[in-house]
C-alpha cells in the first residue's frame, strides 16, 4: 500500500491525531532551537548539550517542516560546526565545543546535514571550505582508500575512535 492509499483510508479522529502529534513536534524543536547555546539549538528534554550526531539526524525532519526559524536554527549549528571544525576537518562530537572530538561519525554527518541544507536552500556553495576540509579529514579515514570511514576495533557504540587504555591515553 502506498502512503497516500494509507492516508486516504485513515478516519478523521487518526488524521486529527496525526496533525496533533506533528503540532507537538513542531512546538518541541522550536523550543529546542531557542537554546542555551547563542550559536545553536539544544534540548530541554532529553540531552543537555547539542551533539553534532543529533542535530545532523535531525536536519531531514527541521527542514521538511518548511519552518524559516528551525532552517535558521539548522543553518546557525551548520555554521558553529565549520567554526569548529579543526584543521584538518575534523568536526567536532559537541557542536559548539571544538575541543570535545573523538567519534567517527560527526564529519560524515554534517556533510549529510550541509547537503539537505544546501538543496533545501538552494545554496550549492554554502560552507564550500568547511565541506572541502571535511571531504579531505573523511579520505584519510580510509586505510584502503575505499570511501569507507574506518574505526578501531576497540570503539565503542558511541563510534567513538578511541576507548580509554587502547591507543590514546
Amino acid at each position: 500500500m502506498h502512503a497516500i492509499e494509507v492516508a486516504m483510508s485513515l478516519d478523521e479522529k487518526s488524521l486529527a491525531s496525526i496533525e496533533q502529534a506533528k503540532e507537538a513536534a513542531l512546538q518541541i524543536l522550536l523550543h529546542n532551537a531557542r537554546g542555551r547555546f547563542k550559536v545553536c539549538p539544544d534540548s530541554w528534554v532529553g540531552y543537555p548539550e547539542p551533539y553534532t550526531r543529533d542535530l545532523m539526524i535531525s536536519a531531514l525532519g527541521v527542514l521538511v517542516t518548511g519552518n524559516d526559524e528551525l532552517a535558521d536554527a539548522l543553518r546557525r549549528t551548520l555554521v558553529a560546526l565549520a567554526s569548529n571544525q579543526t584543521s584538518r576537518g575534523h568536526i567536532p562530537s559537541l557542536a559548539h565545543d571544538p575541543t570535545n572530538r573523538g567519534a567517527s561519525d560527526t564529519t560524515p554527518l554534517f556533510l549529510f546535514g550541509l547537503a539537505l541544507y544546501r538543496k533545501s536552500t538552494n545554496q550549492p556553495e554554502f560552507l564550500k571550505e568547511a565541506a572541502q576540509k571535511a571531504m579531505k579529514w573523511m579520505q584519510y579515514q580510509s586505510p584502503d582508500d575505499r570511501v569507507m570511514v574506518c574505526q578501531l576495533p576497540t570503539s565503542d557504540w558511541r563510534d567513538e575512535q578511541y576507548v580509554m587504555g587502547y591507543g590514546y591515553t
